[in-house]
């Protein structure tokens, strides 16, 4: 009884922690705002314009799936892939702390029937690249926003995801010792295979294409955000400045904090413009388009994967306590 009782008020006062964070973003991006200049900001956009910037967003979608099927060693159909990144940006946007990782490892365990561990080391090495992409990308933002502290917090979790591969590859032994330290036969076992399927990836091929398809795949979403800044909001920023607001607005969409990142992409492209003295209203009208022209595909996409996999939220995660 008092151990379904704390468990019900930890679920109310993560609930609280969440929307409490939701208001407090929305509050930071709205804050002083003139919405008579938010209006007018939104009223020079083309609808010409907005359709157009879908069109740009859409591919992303196909490089990510592309980048998935290598992953699996095209042993799953395209059509899945596109079905795991559809489904995983759903669950990411109305779930907290990016959820929808469980849901692409239980689609590609139930669905593609690839055995657990598989599915677990498939998601880990697109999300790892990813993070080390962003990284690499942050790193000049911080140089020209001073927020040194998140990028060290960044390349501190790379250096240690990294530092492990390594120590896999080069002395198994000692990987084989630490992983019989972790408690319970069954997650033993499962780090344990999860480990072997990072072992047998590990190859200078293997990083080398995995790196290209996610340099293409990140090249595309700065393009994207660049056509929205010179085509949207008319801004003349250069090359560089360009690349530094897109650090930031990305860190503000993929930061496990609010479902959907928002109010915490709109607060992130407001402080990505404020040292080029663009208004705010400006930049908060352009961060909003911006978030709602990638949430509303993946979200549609996602709900019509999820209704058709016949899955559930709660489903999911009774799957992902199964053994796999």
């Amino acid at each position: 009884m008092l151990l379904t009782t704390s468990k019900h008020l930890t679920g109310i006062l993560l609930k609280i922690l969440k929307w409490s964070l939701v208001a407090l973003f929305l509050w930071l991006a709205f804050r002083d705002v003139d919405l008579e200049g938010l209006t007018r900001a939104f009223a020079r956009y083309d609808m010409t314009a907005v359709a157009g910037m879908f069109l740009i967003y859409l591919p992303g979608y196909a490089l990510q799936a592309f980048r998935l099927r290598f992953l699996c060693q095209r042993e799953a159909a395209l059509g899945a892939c596109f079905n795991v990144v559809f489904l995983g940006f759903f669950l990411n946007n109305v779930l907290p702390a990016k959820l929808g990782e469980l849901g692409k490892v239980v689609y590609l365990r139930q669905k593609v029937g690839f055995r657990g561990a598989r599915s677990l080391a498939i998601v880990f090495w697109e999300r790892f690249f990813d993070v080390n992409a962003i990284v690499l990308l942050a790193v000049y933002g911080a140089v020209v926003y001073q927020i040194d502290y998140l990028v060290y917090s960044l390349l501190l979790g790379v250096l240690v995801l990294w530092s492990y591969i390594a120590l896999a590859h080069l002395r198994p032994g000692v990987v084989a010792a630490l992983i019989r330290l972790v408690p319970g036969q069954q997650l033993r076992l499962f780090v344990g295979d999860a480990t072997q399927q990072l072992q047998r990836r590990a190859s200078p091929h293997f990083f080398g294409v995995l790196g290209l398809y996610t340099a293409v795949c990140l090249a595309h979403l700065i393009a994207f955000q660049a056509a929205g800044l010179y085509w949207l909001a008319d801004l003349n920023l250069g090359l560089w400045d360009c690349l530094a607001a897109s650090a930031v607005f990305v860190l503000g969409l993929i930061l496990p904090t609010t479902p959907g990142a928002l109010g915490v992409a709109e607060a992130a492209m407001v402080l990505a413009l404020r040292p080029f003295y663009v208004p705010k209203e400006t930049a908060l009208a352009l961060g909003l388009t911006l978030h709602m022209v990638i949430y509303i595909p993946g979200v549609l996409g996602g709900m019509l994967v999820l209704a058709r996999s016949k899955f559930s939220i709660s489903s999911l995660r009774q799957q992902w306590r199964e053994p796999m």
